[in-house]
This record gives structure tokens, sequence and C-alpha cells, in this order.
């Protein structure tokens, strides 16, 4: 776990030293986009390989789909909160 945050401090720590180049933040974006669907398949091929899970997804199908859903709407709200009180400037209101 330790080394998780390590990595995540190296990287906000990089990416405040590098926020000026364009180039870099570019190329990073379009990096991060593609691990992010790379990591997406293999949880799901990870998943598909499991067959307790893929025999119980009548069961937990249902539930599955309502966790889901509550945890997306509230980092949807969240993060509509935290951008107004923190980002909003006095033009956009």
């Amino acid at each position: 776990m330790i080394i998780i945050f390590i990595m995540l401090i190296a990287g906000a720590l990089t990416g405040h030293y590098y926020k000026s180049n364009r180039y870099i933040v570019k190329y990073i974006h379009k990096v991060s986009f593609w691990a992010v669907l790379i990591l997406l398949f293999l949880l799901g091929f990870s998943v598909g390989q499991n067959e307790v899970i893929i025999n119980n997804l009548h069961k937990i199908g249902l539930k599955s789909l309502v966790l889901s859903t509550a945890a997306v709407m509230g980092s949807v709200l969240v993060s509509m909160f935290v951008h107004n009180r923190y980002f909003k400037t006095v033009n956009d209101k």
C-alpha cells in the first residue's frame, strides 16, 4: 500500500514541476487514457476467468449495478461540490 502513496506523491511532484511543458502534459493525457483502457480490459479479463463470479453473475448483477451507480453518482456530486466551492470564479457564477 505504501508503494501506491509513494507513486502518487512522486507523480504529483513531477506533474507540478512539468506543468508548464504543454507537450509533456498532452502526451501524459494520451498515455493515461490508454493506460486506463488497458486496465479496464485486464479487469474484465480477470473477471471473465473467475468461475465463481461468472456462475453467480445473476445473483450479484443487480447489487453490483446499484452499488456502481451509487458510487458514480456520489463521485459526480462530490466533484460538482468541490468544483463549485473551490474552482468557480466570480465570472462563472
